[in-house]
Parts: C-alpha cells; sequence; structure tokens
C-alpha cells in the first residue's frame, strides 16, 4: 500500500497531470512540462497503488482513467482521515498536558511538598487524604491510557479488527461506526458505477481493487451473497451497512436513480459523520476540562493547607 505517497504536493501534481492529459496533451508532453520522474503513464499511476491490485484494476480502465479512479479514492480518504484527525487533534493535546501536570505533580511537586511538612512536624489527615486521590485517578487514567493502546495495538491484525466491527456494528449505540464503512463502501461503488461499470463488476473491482480493506471486505459479503443466488436486494442487507444507504439504494434500484441516490447519501452522511465526530471530540474536551478542574482543586489544597499551617506556627 503506498498511501504515504500521496502527499498534498503529489495530489496537486496528479490533478494537473489530469487536467493536461483531459485537455489533449500526451504524456511524455506533460512530462516534460511539469518535470515526471517516471517513464510512462502506468509507471506513474503505479507509484501511487499497490501493485497488485493497480494489474487487476487496469484490466478495466485505460491508465487516464485508472489515475483518475486513484486521485478520485486516495483524495478522499485523506479528506476523511484529515478531518478525523483536526476533529481529535485538540482534545487529545489537551488531554495529553493533563496528564503529563498530573505526572510532574505526583512525581515532582507532591513529594518535595510532603518532605517540606515532615520538616516541620505537621499533620495534615486531609493533605494526605487528597494525594493520594491524586494518585489513585493518575493510576486509573494509567489503566485507561494502557487499555486504549493494547486495544489499538492488538487490532492492527485485520482479522482481529473484522470481528470487533463485526461485534459493534450490531449494536445502535456504535451506529457512527456503521455509517463511516458505509461511507467509504458507497464513495467506491458510486465511482465506479460512474465510470459504467455494472453492480457485479463494481463489486468484483472493490473486492480485489481496494485498498480500503473493510471495503473489500464488505464487497467480498456482498459478493458471497450474490454467489449463492440471492438477489441482490437481499444481498447487501448486511447489519454492518448503514440503514440509511440500504433504504435509498433498494429506493434507486426501483427508481433506476442508484447513481442520483448514492451522490445525495454521500453528501448527507458527510455531514452526520462529522457532526457526531465533533460531537464525541467535544464530550472528551468536556471530560479533560473536568480532569483539568479537579486537578487544580488537588493541588490549591496541597500547596493552601501547608501553607496556611506554618503561617499559624
Amino acid at each position: 500500500m503506498k498511501s504515504s505517497n500521496f502527499s498534498k504536493t503529489a495530489q496537486s501534481e496528479i490533478k494537473l497531470l489530469l487536467l493536461y492529459l483531459n485537455a489533449g496533451l500526451d504524456f511524455q508532453q506533460v512530462r516534460d512540462i511539469i518535470n515526471i520522474e517516471q517513464a510512462s503513464l502506468k509507471e506513474y499511476a503505479l507509484h501511487y497503488y499497490n501493485e497488485s491490485m493497480f494489474e487487476v484494476l487496469s484490466n478495466y480502465f485505460s491508465y487516464k482513467d485508472l489515475l483518475n479512479f486513484i486521485y478520485e479514492t486516495k483524495s478522499f480518504e485523506k479528506k476523511l482521515k484529515q478531518e478525523t484527525i483536526k476533529v481529535f487533534m485538540y482534545p487529545l493535546i489537551l488531554y495529553l498536558l493533563m496528564y503529563s501536570l498530573m505526572l510532574f505533580f505526583i512525581i515532582v511537586l507532591v513529594p518535595s511538598l510532603m518532605n517540606i511538612i515532615t520538616l516541620f512536624d505537621i499533620s495534615l489527615t486531609t493533605l494526605f487524604l487528597t494525594r493520594n486521590i491524586l494518585i489513585t485517578l493518575f493510576v486509573l487514567l494509567t489503566l485507561l491510557n494502557g487499555a486504549i493502546i493494547s486495544f489499538t495495538v492488538l487490532h492492527l491484525n485485520e482479522e482481529r479488527c473484522k470481528v470487533t466491527i463485526n461485534k459493534l456494528t450490531k449494536n445502535q449505540k456504535f451506529s457512527i461506526l456503521n455509517e463511516i464503512i458505509t461511507y467509504q463502501f458507497a464513495h467506491m461503488f458510486n465511482l465506479l458505477l460512474s465510470h459504467g461499470f455494472s453492480t457485479k463488476q463494481a463489486l468484483d473491482l472493490m473486492r480485489r481493487g481496494s485498498e480500503n480493506k473493510r471495503v473489500s471486505w464488505l464487497a467480498t459479503l456482498v459478493t458471497y451473497n450474490l454467489e449463492q443466488g440471492i438477489p441482490f436486494e437481499k444481498s447487501i442487507e448486511l447489519h454492518q451497512f448503514d440503514i440509511s444507504f440500504l433504504s435509498l439504494l433498494k429506493l434507486g434500484i426501483m427508481n433506476n436513480q442508484v447513481t442520483q441516490l448514492l451522490i445525495t447519501y454521500l453528501e448527507t452522511t458527510e455531514t452526520k459523520v462529522f457532526i457526531k465526530l465533533k460531537r464525541i471530540g467535544s464530550i472528551i474536551k468536556l471530560l479533560t476540562y473536568t480532569l483539568i478542574a479537579i486537578l487544580i482543586i488537588f493541588m490549591y489544597q496541597i500547596l493552601l493547607t501547608p501553607m496556611s499551617m506554618m503561617g499559624s506556627l
């Protein structure tokens, strides 16, 4: 997989190359204009895609159309990734800052204050209780962090990831997961249909030629149902799919407006998904702000109480 090659610069270069090609220039002419290293259009397009999947797609696309397909799919995935990172970046930085401050207080500041208190022979039960609560809170957050990291590492395994997605998408509480993977599936499905492929061809290309493993997996499940003789309208009734997608797709099949309704679905789902992601980000921010407030209260207690007691001596 060569997603790392698809930088913002590469994205702009591909867009410019496609504009020249659509204007009637051949690749060699464009190569000299914008200083492309690759010797052929095939080599250039292959630079941005998985080689085995590229070979599958090249049997159905011209190299120009294939480059356009790669540009559309990569741009879509890149935008989805960037928007998701944008939503969670600030809450994550805020959380890490709070966690670091808590670690500093527990390792450096609190022991120093406790040493001062011991020197003055001051007995402060409330202060020690506050310290213990702060340490307990830090341990709980550390365990939570460890659980999240472990979950992420374990689910780098694709098969384990599929099993978890399969379980979570059955639960309405995780409907955003259904919407995200359906959004990705619907985008590639619509893109292939707009290129003139039949439903069966589109599913086959998604199954064998998609770098997105979740899209490939869903296409495989639908294809399996079709191979069992199940009609398409029933074959797509997977619990992993968003219910709105299934309803619109069936309506599109009835009215022969599949492409138009898929575009409608993509537009509405994009808005809905990012609203939900922002809501989750807001919840994380709220929880982090609450933890910071608790941290400030605890530190105020730890700092102020011994100073007041020593001042009264």
